[in-house]
């Protein structure tokens, strides 16, 4: 019943001296203060499609159509206006605001207002100030409208005349509000100003050097209709919201500013019932919104529901709602749109829908649609990525990681990545990463530095896609895997037979090939280029110390990405059956010193195709060291020989191996040990 807001709190115990009242003991005190009104809590918050919703009638006028009343809408009489004083506005944005009405009224007193109108204030929340302020939150809480009154002495200009200007803040323009705060303004902020200063931010709060004061006697009222949009953004921009901004950003309708107006003039004649009208009445009305029409059929109701509803009753449904309705034809109906209803009804559904919701759901026989049970298109891309991931999951035991397409400044450069190369999104996920990814890399050598000192073997895989441009086929899909295992002396070969082995078993054979332009995080002379079939697809390479300490990375590192896209595209080899040779292969080791400028693929090479007796040529050693000199380095190889036709002899396989040992010599200045 509001007690706390009726009397002034007089100790700290906050007791109240009720023995003034003359009743007896016992009696309801909401009766004696005739406090006996229901009120009903209607969360209305969520309903930013339903601006009419936001005052009392237009929750009035939806009551009264579920419970199939008729609405009764009060009729506000006509403001007659006079020419004692000059009142106008001009809107320099008229997008920002398409209508503002203004009108001068004298003979205000400045008290408080009269019990009913605070009961009623006090019920919605709304703590009562003084006659003025009371009615201007009476008429918003009633018709939704936000309303403002300025101190006409102080706003008023040369020759008692009122001059309002809408336009946009100047840079670092300042207002003191309501609320006794200061606020600076920027010029995408819409305001209500004079010749001298901001009045109001438009939409949102009035100004304390044009507020209601006891000593006022004449205000100029206002009821505009601000942009949604605008308002919006100055009340978050400022961090100031207010019953008004709430309103503003719900898009409320702009032909209500009219009877919001008249019916504050309403109110202010009874109220101070020496008050009057001293001014012109300023309408700026710019942008007039032709009503949307439909025509309604009883076929269109029948085949949008599934229900039959007769016309009339629609008709009866729509005439409640607020909606015009004429007969088109004797099936069909004219359906106009009332201007409050503008921002939810926009097609022929919409209005289908208020019939159906007053006329009632539970009409509606629920039934399962007729559909074709369809297997969905095959994808065989998606496909092969799934094969790719069970297999480095079942077969080669890796992790799969999952993370953010975002990466973060500081761990591309440090993998020397150029940020120019990057797209910056407008608005990250995450200031931290404001980069999308072109790369997988840079994400896996963060997750290898948080799990380095928990896991000894460090085996992680991602699949995911990349961006290097905003097109769409720049966007592949990447594999990519880091490496980093404590007892694996040679982890760049470990890496690269899995590789071999994961492309050979998905029929792809893969060549390695040395790199002409290294990447920053390459390890000088520790890379190599991935290929199938003559096209790059890829690179597998050791992580440069120097990028894994600037990464916090304590641990030898291999990483390789393959592009997933384009491998798909490459033709994959026909599996066919090879008879195993009958005849046994006979070994011989090969130890060559060889110039350091000379590439592995180069011997590799030249002992393949030294000799058609040559099966096999498998690496097994490298040394580099004060035996073999400065620049100089050792390789040993496996060779095997097999013949289809017979079993080779000894002698004719030394030969064979001189020969193939001669040749390195020749070609690659070889020293044979």
């Amino acid at each position: 019943i509001g007690l706390a807001d009726r009397f002034p709190v007089r100790d700290e115990r906050e007791i109240l001296d009720l023995s003034f009242l003359d009743t007896v003991p016992g009696t309801p005190l909401a009766n004696v203060f005739g406090s006996t009104d229901v009120v009903f809590d209607i969360d209305n918050k969520s309903l930013s499609n339903r601006p009419d919703l936001w005052g009392h009638r237009g929750m009035a006028r939806e009551i009264a159509a579920i419970h199939g009343l008729m609405f009764k809408d009060k009729k506000v009489p006509t403001i007659k206006k006079a020419s004692k004083l000059k009142v106008s506005v001009v809107v320099k944005d008229k997008k920002l605001c398409d209508r503002y009405m203004a009108v001068t009224l004298k003979g205000i007193t400045v008290g408080p207002s009269p019990d009913w109108i605070q009961k009623r204030l006090r019920s919605c929340g709304v703590r009562p100030i003084n006659a003025v302020v009371d009615i201007t939150n009476y008429v918003m809480l009633e018709t939704g409208q936000p309303m403002h009154a300025f101190d006409y002495e102080l706003i008023k200009g040369k020759g008692d005349a009122v001059s309002l200007n809408v336009r946009s803040a100047k840079r670092n323009e300042k207002i003191l509000a309501l609320n006794g705060k200061e606020y600076t303004l920027t010029p995408d902020m819409l305001v209500v100003a004079n010749e001298q200063y901001v009045l109001a931010i438009a939409g949102v709060m009035g100004g304390e050097k044009s507020g209601i004061t006891p000593q006022t006697t004449a205000i100029v009222l206002e009821s505009a209709h601000f942009d949604a949009s605008s308002v919006r953004k100055t009340s978050s921009a400022l961090k100031l919201s207010s019953d008004s901004s709430r309103r503003f950003e719900k898009h409320l309708d702009g032909m209500q500013t009219p009877y919001a107006l008249q019916r504050a003039v309403e109110l202010f004649s009874h109220v101070c019932p020496d008050s009057a009208v001293s001014s012109n009445i300023v309408d700026t009305f710019s942008k007039k919104i032709k009503p949307s029409t439909f025509s309604l059929s009883q076929n269109l109701i029948a085949s949008k529901l599934g229900i039959s509803i007769p016309l009339s009753k629609a008709h009866k449904i729509l005439i409640r709602l607020g909606f015009a309705v004429s007969k088109q034809s004797s099936s069909a109906l004219r359906i106009t749109v009332p201007s409050f209803r503008s921002r939810d009804v926009a097609i022929v559904e919409d209005v289908l829908e208020e019939i159906v919701r007053i006329f009632g759901y539970e009409h509606i026989v629920p039934s399962l649609p007729i559909l074709e049970s369809k297997m969905p298109p095959k994808n065989p891309f998606n496909r092969f990525v799934r094969s790719l991931k069970q297999d480095m999951a079942q077969k080669y035991r890796m992790h799969e990681a999952q993370n953010y397409a975002f990466n973060k400044p500081s761990t591309l450069e440090a993998c020397g990545f150029s940020l120019e190369n990057h797209i910056k999104l407008s608005n990250p996920h995450s200031d931290e990463r404001p980069f999308v990814c072109t790369s997988l890399i840079p994400n896996l050598l963060e997750a290898v530095e948080k799990n380095q000192r928990e896991h000894k073997r460090i085996e992680l895989f991602e699949i995911a896609r990349v961006f290097h441009n905003e097109k769409i086929e720049d966007q592949p899909v990447f594999l990519s895997c880091v490496l980093s295992i404590h007892e694996e002396k040679q982890l760049f070969a470990y890496a690269k037979d899995v590789l071999v082995s994961l492309l050979s078993d998905n029929g792809y054979t893969l060549r390695i090939k040395a790199p002409e332009v290294r990447e920053r995080w390459w390890a000088q002379g520790k890379a190599a280029l991935l290929c199938v079939d003559d096209r790059t697809i890829g690179s597998l390479a050791v992580v440069d110390r120097h990028v894994a300490m600037r990464l916090g990375i304590e641990r030898e590192v291999v990483a390789c990405e393959l592009n997933a896209s384009l491998l798909h595209t490459l033709k994959r080899n026909t599996s066919s059956y090879q008879e195993r040779g009958a005849y046994p292969a006979v070994k011989r080791d090969l130890t060559c010193v060889i110039d350091e400028s000379i590439r592995y693929e180069t011997i590799y090479s030249i002992l393949c195709t030294a000799n058609e007796l040559i099966d096999s040529v498998e690496p097994f050693d490298v040394y580099r060291g004060p035996q073999v000199g400065d620049s100089r380095k050792s390789l040993s190889f496996h060779i095997a020989y097999r013949s289809e036709s017979r079993t080779l002899t000894s002698e004719e396989v030394d030969k064979i191996h001189i020969e193939t040992a001669a040749l390195l010599e020749k070609k690659c200045n070889a020293v044979i040990r």
